[in-house]
């Protein structure tokens, strides 16, 4: 669905491209439909998988230094029970 909402958006004046389910049958016809519907998919995974990691290691950086007082209640006391 990705691939067919991009193309769309590309072409303003729907030249080639005038609506879902014809933009979805011209790429299956033109690339076939593995390659046209999923066309892209490995660099949208890897980009989605980039900034999950990004943003949890700015995360796990961030909140320490902006709310230490959370950071602090939710260390366990001893015997490993949090309070």
């Amino acid at each position: 669905m990705d691939t067919i909402k991009t193309c769309m958006q590309g072409d303003l004046g729907q030249v080639k491209y005038r609506g879902i389910m014809q933009t979805g049958s011209l790429l299956a016809e033109e690339y076939g439909v593995v390659q046209g519907l999923f066309k892209g998919l490995s660099y949208r995974i890897a980009l989605i998988s980039t900034t999950f990691f990004l943003v949890n290691s700015f995360k796990q950086r961030i909140v320490p230094a902006l709310f230490p007082h959370a950071v602090a209640a939710d260390k366990p006391r001893e015997g490993g029970v949090r309070s």
